[in-house]
């Protein structure tokens, strides 16, 4: 079963936040064959790894919150984006409605997951 270890410079945190590996592992075995397995924090500062198993209920949670974050995310209105002389630093321009961009929710670019055809519904 494939493995996923993400190297981490700095020190190892008081508590481990395994969110970010869940998302990666999500990811990764969504792309491959066989899902991840098991997942590892190596922080080469103190030369210490954090490992946690990963199962079928973990990557299904790790789906649940991404699709709940990026309805969220889709329902917000609060920040309509305001162009402007900073949008050329800006990571978003390729889906900023404002500056001619694609509505994220309405297109896949090619090589990206197809969140967008699941449903809340079908996280649960």
């Amino acid at each position: 079963m494939p493995r996923l270890v993400d190297y981490k410079t700095g020190n190892k945190p008081p508590e481990t936040d395994w969110t970010q590996l869940y998302l990666q592992a999500l990811v990764l075995s969504c792309r491959q064959l066989a899902p991840v397995s098991r997942a590892s924090f190596l922080y080469l500062g103190p030369s210490t790894m954090e490992t946690t198993t990963v199962s079928q209920d973990v990557l299904d949670g790790a789906m649940w919150e991404l699709l709940n974050t990026a309805h969220k995310i889709l329902q917000e209105r609060k920040y309509r984006a305001t162009p402007g002389t900073w949008c050329g630093y800006c990571d978003f321009t390729p889906i900023c409605t404002a500056r001619g961009g694609e509505d994220p929710a309405s297109s896949t670019p090619e090589g990206q997951l197809k969140l967008w055809d699941y449903t809340l519904e079908d996280a649960d």
